[in-house]
């Protein structure tokens, strides 16, 4: 009996040394390498270190203090200003949220994020369409976020690296009412509160409730040029494509003879080359009775 309770410790010990092990390598994979899908991270970091598949998985919590202790061994300076700008960042967000009360929350409040980590805030709002009222009407880009089975709250996702002029949305609706415009798909709620019914987009923020997978997927391969993809503009019968400048379809589109009629520091819409507009030069940026097409 005593050598199996001896065991028993033994192998206890062991398991907790390797998910140990495993969290201190996933958190550098996260830190170093931006991987954001911790679940890939842990799986990543097991098998770095040849463990078996049926290894035990550390938790989010302590891949948080494995991110913690990273940061204290071989963040610095450089991670101490990162988190500054991260919470310089949140602190303004906050100020224009201020009407939800907002609360800053994750590893930008706690101090265990990586410069790839996302600021998180949570709001307090009756109706979440509320917040995406306004962000649209304050011309500010956003995506809404599919729910998870075990959340009730709605997430909405903010890249400002992404956000596209104003510029951008002034110039589309200077065109003929009625045309189709392929859109990147975290503009589609900003696109629709600003173009409809002028215009009418391909898909908005409502992707992963109402367009088919298939329609998704088709989007997904146009923006980056994969196989199956460069078709959907003529398949759509799209009159513009409006997409990030640094998007591969940019290149498909100029290959395919598209004309540039609006380009921003952000993106750059095409025109179809038969539009009468598309002969005109390119205009460089300075600085519900909603209609879709395809349909849902």
């Amino acid at each position: 009996m005593a050598g199996s309770r001896g065991s028993g410790r033994t192998d206890t010990l062991r398991r907790g040394r390797d998910r140990t092990r495993i969290a201190q390598a996933a958190a550098r994979l996260i830190a170093e390498h931006g991987i954001t899908d911790w679940t890939l991270a842990k799986r990543k970091a097991a098998r770095q270190l040849m463990l078996p598949e049926t290894t035990g998985l550390p938790s989010n919590d302590e891949i948080e203090a494995a991110l913690a202790d990273h940061h204290a061994l071989f963040g610095g300076d450089a991670h101490l200003a990162a988190l500054r700008r991260q919470r310089v960042e949140a602190l303004g967000w906050m100020r224009r949220l201020a009407r939800w009360e907002p609360l800053l929350v994750g590893g930008v409040a706690e101090g265990w994020a990586s410069e790839h980590s996302d600021v998180r805030l949570e709001l307090v709002a009756d109706d979440p369409k509320s917040v995406e009222i306004a962000l649209a009407g304050e011309g500010i880009a956003y995506a809404a976020l599919p729910q998870r089975a075990d959340d009730t709250a709605a997430h909405l996702r903010i890249d400002s690296r992404w956000t596209p002029e104003a510029g951008a949305v002034s110039f589309l609706n200077g065109q003929p009412e009625g045309r189709r415009v392929l859109i990147w798909f975290d503009w589609g709620g900003y696109a629709l509160w600003h173009l409809s019914p002028r215009m009418r987009i391909s898909m908005d923020g409502r992707r992963e409730t109402v367009y088919s997978p298939d329609l998704q997927d088709r989007h997904l391969r146009f923006y980056f040029d994969a196989p199956g993809g460069a078709s959907l503009p003529t398949d759509l019968g799209a009159d513009y494509v409006w997409i990030p400048r640094t998007l591969p379809a940019v290149h498909r589109l100029d290959a395919d003879g598209w004309r540039r009629i609006y380009q921003g520091r952000q993106s750059v819409i095409f025109g179809r080359a038969t539009l009468p507009e598309t002969n005109a030069r390119v205009v460089l940026a300075a600085d519900s009775g909603a209609r879709f097409f395809p349909g849902p």
